[in-house]
Parts: C-alpha cells; sequence; structure tokens
C-alpha cells in the first residue's frame, strides 16, 4: 500500500489528489483500486492572470502559493511520488518556460505540461477506469480549455482540444456574476465557430451519447438535482436538461442563483459558461444524453504516467 499525489494545474483551480494505491504493482487498474483519501481544491482562477497571452507575475505568485501548501500535505501523507501537471493556463501561454522555472525554484518541483493530445488522452484512460466507454465521445470542459476524444468499439480514434472553456468563456464574454441569455448564447456561438474550423470531418465526434468529464458538466448535473428536486448526484443528463438550465438564464434567474449557491458556489462565475459549451457541442454532435463521470485526467495520469499501467473497468477486471 502506497499514497501518490497528483496536483493539477489548472486554469481555474488548483488541486491536490492523495490516492492510496492497495498494489502499485498491477497490469491494470479500476477505479475501486485507486483510494482518494485527500481531495483538496483551490480556486485561483490563474487564467484570469494571463495578459495579452503572458502569464503574469500576480498568477505565478498564487500559483506558488497554493503549489507550497499541496507539496508540504503530500510530504505530510508520505507520498512515495507526487507529480504536478499543468495544463491549458501554463500550456497556451507565451512565457511558459519563464513560468516553470519560477515555480521549480519555489516549490521544489518542476509542473510537468500536458500537450492538448497529452490532456485529451489521458482523460480518457481516466474515465476508463470507472466507465466502459465503448461508443462514445467524452466531452472535459477545464477552466481554458475543452478536450474531444472519439471512442469506438474501446478505441480512441481522433482527440481535439479546444482552447476555449468555462473560465476563459467568462472572461472575455461575461459582464457580470451570471451570463445573459444573450451573453450565453455568445458563448454557445463562440465554442461553436471553433468546433466548426477544426481540421477534421464534422461527424468525426458524432455520437448520440457523451461522457462529460470535468467540474463544470459535474456542477450542471448537481444544479439540475437541485431544481427538480431529485437525488444529489445524477448519472446522466439529456440535451434538454441543458437547454433549461440556460433557459433559466432568462425566466428565473433567482431560482437559478439559488440553486448555484445551494450546490456549487465555487463555480457560481463559471458554471454557465460550461453549460453553454456542453449545449453547443452535445448539439452540434447529435448527443441525446452525457453520462456523467467523476474521474478524467488527474485518474489517467496517475494510472498511465505514474503507475506505468493501464485502466479497466471493475467488470474487465473480473473477466
Amino acid at each position: 500500500m502506497a499514497n501518490y499525489g497528483v496536483i493539477d494545474l489548472g486554469s481555474n483551480s488548483i488541486r491536490l489528489v492523495i490516492f492510496e494505491v492497495q498494489d502499485d504493482s498491477l497490469p491494470a487498474y479500476s477505479r475501486k483500486d485507486l483510494t482518494p483519501i485527500i481531495d483538496e481544491k483551490v480556486s485561483a482562477g490563474l487564467a484570469a492572470h494571463v495578459d495579452d497571452g503572458v502569464f503574469m507575475p500576480s498568477g505565478i505568485k498564487k500559483a506558488v502559493s497554493v503549489l507550497k501548501r499541496h507539496v508540504r500535505s503530500a510530504r505530510y501523507l508520505d507520498c512515495v511520488r507526487c507529480d504536478i501537471f499543468a495544463t491549458a493556463a501554463v500550456r497556451n501561454c507565451s512565457n511558459t518556460d519563464e513560468v516553470l522555472d519560477a515555480i521549480e525554484t519555489e516549490v521544489g518541483k518542476r509542473p510537468i505540461v500536458l500537450s492538448e493530445d497529452e490532456e485529451a488522452h489521458l482523460g480518457f484512460v481516466g474515465a476508463s477506469c470507472a466507465h466502459h466507454i465503448h461508443n462514445a465521445t467524452t466531452l472535459d470542459i477545464g477552466g481554458g480549455s475543452a478536450e474531444l476524444n472519439s471512442i469506438k468499439d474501446g478505441v480512441e480514434m481522433e482527440r481535439v482540444s479546444i482552447k476555449q472553456g468555462a473560465l476563459s468563456s467568462y472572461s472575455e464574454l461575461v459582464a457580470d456574476i451570471l451570463p445573459t441569455h444573450k451573453e450565453a448564447k455568445a458563448i454557445e456561438e463562440a465554442f461553436l465557430e471553433r468546433l466548426e474550423g477544426l481540421p477534421l470531418p464534422r461527424h468525426t465526434f458524432d455520437s448520440k451519447h457523451f461522457v462529460g468529464m470535468g467540474g463544470s458538466i459535474r456542477a450542471c448535473a448537481r444544479i439540475h438535482a437541485e431544481v427538480h428536486d431529485l437525488p444529489s448526484h445524477p448519472k446522466k443528463l439529456h440535451l434538454d436538461d441543458f437547454h433549461e438550465l440556460l433557459g433559466l438564464l432568462k425566466d428565473d434567474r433567482e431560482n437559478l442563483s439559488h440553486a448555484i449557491c445551494e450546490t456549487a458556489p465555487e463555480r457560481i462565475h463559471t458554471v454557465m459558461p460550461g453549460c453553454a459549451i456542453a449545449y453547443a457541442t452535445m448539439k452540434h454532435y447529435g448527443a441525446q444524453t452525457i453520462e456523467i463521470c467523476h474521474e478524467g485526467v488527474r485518474e489517467g495520469y496517475l494510472i498511465e504516467r505514474m503507475l506505468g499501467s493501464r485502466a479497466c473497468t471493475p467488470s474487465q477486471k473480473d473477466e
């Protein structure tokens, strides 16, 4: 039994998850083999510290402060290894090396920057430890980007990262805390324009069934449950559920605001931009349902990069 720390340096939050791994020499891992004993998230909003493509000193200072705490926590819990990986906020800035050098100097660890392709792939690996994904498209909405991965017969076919996420959409297109209905439409249109510009045939990600990852999609599920007085963790949402939530921006903002405050207060400014992205993507590719996945890039990074293994669902493992 050993503890492994994974620190996700994201555009919206910096998250530490410490996993207790029962056996770190298995040929394949399912979700039940990985027990999170610490899951600590700090909403740092690093994307807001990028100005004209430059990651500003204020953002570096904030990142360093949080990372020091996370690394210290991993040390206290005797992690045999603790890695930091970075995604869109660091990947897409023009001074990436400067940011990495500063963090390494102050924290003692150099973040590993995941490429767009790696982020999409590891999201699928992480999701696969809990969900048997046979024929579907995975959608992972982060703060500064969104990843799509087309799965056919359990195999990755095409994957892509779009440089627009929930936080960047909020920063660029929303004036107040919650977007107006018109602003949500603008987010949809901006994302659709990026989808239309992908260098792939439009049908590449066509699927009636999506698997959704990322905090925005999970928050949408909790808000939908709160609005309708349903169990708090729905396993699936329909396209119409996202359309209904977006409609509340115009028809019942007070009820929507209360539901967000009850279920996802830390995402009050980003959840509806994320909702608009999910709705636009599902509608564009003909998806009617999206399965809510609580696993993703962090689990995928642990399984493939730290344990050097692969993912499987519990049912596959028992076969």
